[in-house]
């Protein structure tokens, strides 16, 4: 068959064939390139949607001038071979604590832009004196900008750094790269314009969590201007292009009400969960004191829907319905001074007085009935999920708290009374 030319009808139109030997029309051609032409545009609207989501700690960092490949460098007439390791981590940004967050997670700013040996110098000078401390970014392994087998101190010369010819040859010797050794970056992170056209005219967290430009201005977060995917860092040594990959944000956001209206034995009742998120445990087997573990967690139970937000009405609060438990982070706001306080914490149980009606089979009437206009499965009511095994209660008032969080301790070791519900996000594990 001839080249087909854009314009010209086909005047035999059986003459196409699918992989398997069957004829195709041209309207099914029209009609299977429509359906990926309007693919395609959902994906650049999912990617631009994207590139508005704003940095936090420990977001994925790239450079257009960086390869984690091996690169040869000369040193006094020998061959070094630097060999960059534990790329991924070192690429990550790094900001340090602050009181203002993003779900939990530290946003990023513009003058975040210390990188790698030099920025390390001058964080340590603005901070404790001949203290060494993190830089935004570490490294990227090592930069293409160098030809492979560079004489070291003629590049050494050309940067004003042969006092550092000792301490650049032991970087590279602990996989640092090159990188490490001479980023020498742009004061401030670069921000792209934003149309307003491109925003929504209103801020609003959406059901995932996730923080993301929605006007025509940055956001500022501790006082410095926000920085997101479509932000670019310029390095002046290897002449590369630094961006985030991903921002960093994590996370799925339980969405907790402020406050639940609802009936107990015919009367109004009020349940606050932001006011009264936490309850310490009243098992005996839990010890004195909740405190966090190794790696700085509380254990806790949640409500089923915290871990599957499509758990069933019918479910049985078995184990073995949720599989691994994933990790959750709790944001609390103090009630007094509004300081932010973040903790995390692992899953050891279900709250399972946590549906949202509860009818005596035998008495049917009100005085014995109870219900909240509210979700199952997320806040504590004190009535049992109809289908659970082994309670001793279906509906135990006493149970009525409200909680969202139980610690697996008789106590807390901070004051939980004083601070509200700012937000829960569950990590996927």
């Amino acid at each position: 068959m001839g080249r087909l030319k854009v314009g010209k009808r086909m005047e035999d139109k059986t003459s196409l064939k699918d992989n398997k030997g069957k004829s195709i029309s041209e309207n099914e051609i029209k009609g299977e390139a429509k359906e990926k032409f309007h693919k395609y545009i959902e994906l650049i609207k999912e990617q631009d949607e994207e590139k508005k989501e704003y940095i936090v700690d420990g977001a994925l960092l790239r450079c257009s001038c960086a390869t984690r490949g091996k690169r040869k460098i000369k040193v006094d007439s020998t061959e070094m071979l630097s060999k960059p390791t534990n790329v991924e981590e070192n690429s990550k940004i790094y900001i340090e604590n602050r009181k203002e967050s993003i779900n939990g997670q530290t946003p990023a700013g513009v003058t975040d832009s210390l990188g790698g040996m030099r920025g390390e110098e001058e964080k340590g000078e603005k901070g404790q004196e001949g203290k060494k401390e993190r830089a935004n970014i570490v490294s990227f392994g090592n930069c293409t900008f160098l030809p492979d087998g560079e004489d070291l101190d003629k590049l050494l010369k050309s940067q004003n750094l042969m006092g550092k010819k000792e301490e650049i040859i032991k970087a590279i010797k602990e996989g640092k790269g090159t990188c490490y050794c001479f980023m020498k970056l742009n004061e401030k992170w670069e921000n792209l314009y934003i149309p307003e056209s491109h925003v929504e005219e209103k801020r609003a967290l959406p059901k995932a969590g996730v923080e993301k430009v929605r006007y025509s201005s940055y956001m500022r977060f501790n006082g410095i201007k926000g920085i997101t995917l479509s932000s670019t860092l310029f390095c002046k040594f290897g002449q590369g292009i630094i961006r985030a990959s991903k921002s960093g944000q994590t996370g799925r956001r339980v969405y907790i009400p402020e406050e639940i209206e609802g009936k107990v034995r015919g009367k109004d009742k009020t349940l606050k969960p932001w006011e009264n998120w936490g309850v310490p445990s009243q098992y005996k087997e839990h010890p004195k004191m909740a405190v966090p573990d190794a790696d700085g967690r509380y254990t806790v139970s949640v409500g089923p829907r915290v871990i599957d937000p499509n758990y069933p009405d019918d479910g049985k609060i078995w184990k073995d319905d949720f599989g691994e438990y994933p990790i959750i982070r709790v944001v609390l706001r103090h009630k007094e001074t509004g300081e932010e306080k973040v903790i995390e914490c692992k899953i050891d149980n279900i709250k399972a007085h946590s549906y949202n009606t509860y009818q005596d089979p035998e008495k049917g009437d009100e005085n014995n009935s109870a219900y909240f206009d509210v979700e199952n499965g997320y806040v504590q009511t004190g009535i049992l999920y109809p289908n659970t095994t082994g309670a001793h209660t279906p509906f135990a008032e006493d149970n009525i708290d409200s909680s969202v969080i139980e610690f697996s301790g008789h106590n807390v070791d901070f004051e939980y009374k004083e601070y509200e519900l700012e937000g829960v996000f569950v990590i996927e594990e």
